[in-house]
């Protein structure tokens, strides 16, 4: 699950470009032709249009898991809705996407699980390991590898834990920022694809601003 998710940081996934997957609520038509019911289901979210200026809720779904069972990092992925809260479980996060007519984007996974056993060593992140296993690069080349690719990263000192990497998208002038922070029990994972002067900055200012909202 580690391994996943950091690469998940490292490089823009089908998902992240193509866009929501079958679990996720497009926005397209139903808020542009619906905007009471936009506003109310903004409202949910940990984000709203206000603070992602120019950009559009293009997809979303929220998490659950059954109340009976606590749930934990390493427990795999929860099940997921659109609207309403099936009987008998409890809500444990949301993913939602944010796009422009640019083609920038911003991506948010949270979850907030039954403890933060696993978090420290979970956050223990070798994203230049990462890519060299990934992409099969030598210890000789990876070096002119960073260069290339502009590659960045750091501890923005956000939550109980964070550490972003930042790098060029393949075949664009975009960059891709991924973020990711622990705080309490939650674990929220941000991805930033704009240009590189935007990418880490935002990613940056959508992790404190969603920070400062959870409980």
């Amino acid at each position: 699950m580690k391994k996943l998710l950091i690469i998940c940081i490292l490089i823009v996934s089908v998902i992240f470009i193509s866009g929501c997957t079958s679990d996720d609520k497009t926005n397209s038509e139903s808020f542009s032709s619906d905007s009471q019911q936009s506003n109310i289901q903004e409202t949910k979210l940990i984000l709203n249009r206000g603070d992602v200026p120019g950009f559009t809720l293009h997809s979303y779904h929220f998490k659950y898991h059954t109340k009976v069972t606590e749930y934990y990092l390493g427990d795999g992925n929860p099940w997921t809705y659109s609207d309403v809260l099936p009987d008998g479980q409890r809500n444990v996060g949301q993913r939602m996407k944010w796009s422009d007519e640019e083609g920038h984007l911003v991506v948010v996974d949270l979850t907030k699980y039954d403890s933060n056993s696993g978090f420290e060593d979970f956050m223990k992140i070798d994203s230049i390991k990462q890519m060299q296993e990934m992409y099969g690069i030598k210890d000789s080349e990876i070096n002119d590898f960073l260069i290339q690719m502009e590659f960045e990263e750091g501890e923005p000192k956000i939550g109980d834990n964070s550490h972003y990497s930042s790098m060029l998208n393949y075949n664009s002038d975009k960059h891709m920022t991924g973020l990711i922070f622990t705080y309490n029990n939650y674990l929220c994972n941000i991805n930033v694809l704009n240009v590189k002067e935007q990418s880490k900055n935002e990613a940056i200012r959508i992790a404190e601003l969603i920070e400062s909202r959870l409980d």
